[in-house]
């Protein structure tokens, strides 16, 4: 058996390497196919399905209110406002928690953390002492937080490292144990390190440190929260279900109380609200979803682009496959001859089956391993453009499961096509093959057809994916051309947060003050101005408003988008002033307070002409805010925003800002006056980091990395796939002419014109061509309004793009036939003729 086997592999290699032109783009075809497949696969898996690595991940459910809720709701990238819980809400549930063994929680906060004579920025995780516990991890140095041990008190202040924090900056010295840490100007001391390979709960943020929860209250960023509060929700919580039960049976066990709770203590707790609402609150229900993968808001995000992404890969497989099958058809009929005359020899089946599997095995093997570096290729490219707070967290290496399952689809489909030649040269009379030098005798009508249909499934699935490739396009220029209501190019932006090296109040305001005139000074800088809430960065902060002349009721959303803006923050962001006036020095804190709002504010609010000098409320007791100015619209959060209603205030007048965000137009490159912005605030304080250091242009860039991610791709897939199509049409009418050298020799001795020729053979490939395309279409359409939620600023059906494709695809399809169209209008009749 083993001398079998050598002796086919012999044989295959030496039947591949006398057609090595045609052996090649099999294997290339294969590569890409399959490499492809692998790196979308491998993401998919990596961000969809792949388990947090804790104990039994299987068992976490992750807990949801869905539902009216009043007061202070602070969600952040673990997952939506819903998910959010207060702190007497846990503790309570914690208490009652039923079927779930245990429940943790967690939130994540910006740190300042200062070692060794360092400091650098990151984050810490609030973490209940709980959290390590309950998900079965292990230290790698130290221990971890024991259940019970932190107080609101302060005293004890403990910290964990995470064990790349521990690693890159310590260098995994074990001896750190006992050493202090500074985080936001708090004393801690390091107990322990967290196993390497985990994070948090969400997958695709790491956080260096991990500080209690309870202990962490008394830091001054949460001085002005009421963390006591049942109407501040903030934490995330995550449970743990029993052995042997379910998350029916958990909220059975769960809900009794969480309702009980709603309407015993929160239910009094709502202000001005309807019947409706109070009833809609009151049925409020709690929701578990599976925890297996963690809890993070980007699951959501990127699951359907991520679907479709593979159903487009998908495509490009099957296009791949179609084109190996065609090509293994015309490699088999090349060997008709050859099988003929060892059958008529004494071959057996078996054996000629045993020697065109080997052949098949070579090629799938040799594609499965080119496809590997292609795999990685398309891992590289996707987490080039994904921001890198989460590519970091993404490895770009093969998922080996991934690649067995594609060699899998890939090997059937060639096995499919190699073995039909086979199968079809076992049926002939191997005489007659053998009178037939040429090796005609394969070449039924039943041949061609199924040739025919092969193309034409090639053709209909690049036309779909031409298709969906321009509808991504022009959803990105789409994006691309929104107008922002202000200029971001040439704009540096930055982030300090003073508050996390223990500043008070006071002295943050004279650091914010100090650092926008060092700004104004630096050489190449126009302007320069602040921001409470940073600019198309996904943050936000709503606040309710009441609107004098406004008629509310009690279920009328009036949350709106609310920033507090330095006073030269219109003219450095070139946004326009429609009526009134800028903020100025004297509205300083103490001072008459105003507000500026803009369009969108006014027409929601049903303001009219006369905005300027009408009066809000900002915290729902009388109107003493005083409108003194009208701008454009401007994007707040995101480039795709929805609701851009907003109102700014005066940054120096509200005065309780302990972070700030920072623009600076310069004259020039804005990436040129970085240096000079780190030395001027170290020059204010060595020892506070800056943050997000970066063109405007590049955060927005970041805002629609997934927008970017579908696009490219679907367009490096469309493209692959019309290039493997032009070259099953190629080969298909090339196999074809082929087989009718005689036919048209016979023509052509009998009259027939080059150009009749030619136009015989366009005909059918045009004929192949309007089949393929409307089917294609039909299958565009389908995709297109699956992927309809993805698209920004047009319908699914653009009849533009749907033509676009079609003449980009027509003119492959032309250029494809036209080469064998032209070889056979030039074939010599005698030369034809001479094999009859």
């Amino acid at each position: 058996m083993i001398s079998n086997f050598s002796t086919n592999l012999r044989y295959s290699l030496r039947s591949l390497t006398r057609r090595p032109a045609l052996a090649g783009v099999i294997v290339l075809t294969l590569a890409l196919g399959i490499g492809m497949n692998v790196g979308i696969f491998s993401l998919f898996y990596q961000i969809l399905l792949q388990p947090i690595p804790v104990y039994e991940p299987e068992s976490l459910v992750a807990l949801d209110a869905p539902g009216p809720r009043q007061g202070r709701n602070s969600a952040n990238s673990s997952g939506p406002s819903t998910q959010v819980f207060s702190i007497p809400m846990f503790e309570g549930l914690r208490e009652n928690s039923g079927e779930l063994s245990d429940i943790a929680a967690y939130r994540s906060i910006g740190a300042n953390l200062s070692s060794r004579g360092q400091t650098r920025s990151g984050s810490a995780l609030l973490v209940s002492d709980n959290y390590f516990e309950m998900l079965g991890l292990v230290p790698a140095a130290g221990r971890l937080f024991i259940d019970g041990e932190s107080s609101r008190q302060g005293n004890n202040q403990l910290v964990v490292l995470n064990h790349g924090y521990w690693t890159d900056e310590f260098d995994a010295d074990p001896s750190v144990v006992g050493e202090a840490l500074m985080v936001n100007g708090d004393l801690m001391t390091i107990i322990g390190v967290a196993p390497a390979g985990f994070g948090s709960l969400n997958p695709f943020i790491s956080h260096e440190v991990y500080v209690p929860l309870l202990s962490a209250l008394n830091m001054d960023i949460f001085a002005s929260w009421d963390v006591d509060s049942h109407r501040t929700y903030w934490i995330y919580l995550m449970g743990r279900l029993n052995p042997g039960a379910n998350s029916t049976q958990a909220l059975a066990s769960l809900n009794p109380y969480y309702q009980s709770v709603l309407r015993e203590v929160e239910a009094p707790l709502q202000e001005g609200v309807s019947d409706d609402y109070m009833e809609r609150f009151l049925n409020k229900e709690l929701e578990l979803h599976p925890g297996r993968i963690g809890q993070s808001r980007l699951h959501e995000m990127a699951r359907q682009p991520m679907q479709l992404l593979i159903g487009v890969s998908l495509l490009v497989l099957l296009v791949a496959c179609v084109n190996v099958a065609n090509l293994l058809l015309a490699f088999g009929a090349k060997e008709q001859g050859e099988i003929a005359v060892r059958t008529a020899l004494g071959a057996g089946v078996k054996h000629i089956i045993g020697r065109r599997f080997s052949q098949i095995a070579a090629l799938g093997l040799i594609g499965g391993l080119c496809s590997i570096p292609v795999a990685i290729i398309v891992m590289t490219l996707f987490l080039a453009m994904v921001p890198s707070g989460i590519s970091s967290n993404l490895e770009s290496g093969v998922q080996l499961s991934m690649l067995l399952i594609a060699l899998g689809v890939a090997a059937l489909a060639i096995a499919i096509a190699g073995l039909i030649p086979l199968f079809q040269s076992l049926r002939v009379n191997p005489m007659t093959v053998i009178r037939d030098q040429n090796g005609q005798a394969g070449s039924s009508a039943s041949d061609l057809r199924f040739r025919s249909i092969l193309v034409v499934t090639q053709i209909a699935f690049s036309v779909c994916l031409l298709i969906v490739a321009g509808l991504f396009a022009r959803s990105l220029a789409n994006i691309n051309s929104v107008d922002l209501g202000m200029e971001i190019d040439s704009l540096l932006s930055f982030q300090v947060s003073p508050e996390q090296n223990g500043y008070s109040q006071e002295q943050s305001n004279n650091f914010f003050q100090q650092l926008e005139d060092g700004l104004k000074a630096l050489p190449g800088v126009g302007e320069a101005t602040v921001s409470n809430v940073p600019l198309l960065s996904d943050s936000n902060w709503m606040n309710s408003v009441v609107v004098e002349g406004y008629d509310a009721t009690p279920d009328t959303n009036i949350n709106v988008n609310y920033n507090q803006v330095g006073t030269d923050f219109l003219d450095t962001m070139a946004i326009t002033l429609l009526q009134g006036r800028n903020f100025t020095v004297s509205d300083i804190q103490g001072g008459a307070r105003v507000a500026i709002v803009n369009q969108s504010f006014a027409e929601r609010f049903e303001m009219g002409d006369d905005v300027v000098g009408k009066r809000i409320s900002l915290d729902g007791g009388e109107l003493d805010v005083e409108i003194v100015g009208l701008i454009a619209d401007a994007n707040y959060s995101s480039l795709k925003e929805e609701d851009s209603s907003q109102y700014l205030t005066p940054f120096f007048q509200v005065g309780d800002a302990g972070s700030a965000a920072y623009y600076v137009r310069t004259s020039g490159d804005p990436d040129q006056i970085a240096d000079s912005v780190r030395s001027l605030v170290q020059s204010l304080d060595a020892d506070l980091p800056v943050d997000n250091l970066s063109p405007l242009s590049f955060i927005a860039k970041e805002n629609i990395f997934i927008d970017r991610l579908i696009s490219t791709l679907a367009l490096l897939f469309a493209v692959l796939a019309t290039v493997l199509a032009a070259i099953g049409l190629y080969g298909v009418l090339t196999f074809m002419l082929s087989q009718r050298t005689r036919e048209i020799g016979l023509r052509a001795a009998l009259g027939a014109s080059p150009d009749s020729i030619r136009g015989m053979i366009l005909k059918q490939v045009a004929k192949l061509g309007l089949i393929g395309t409307i089917i294609g279409i039909g299958l565009a359409v389908v995709l297109a309004r699956a992927a309809e939620s993805l698209l920004f600023g047009m319908q699914p059906i653009e009849p533009l793009v749907f033509a676009a494709a079609v003449v980009i695809l027509g003119l492959v399809i032309a250029f494809s036939g036209l080469l064998p169209a032209r070889r056979a209008s030039r074939i010599d009749p005698i030369e034809a003729l001479r094999y009859e």
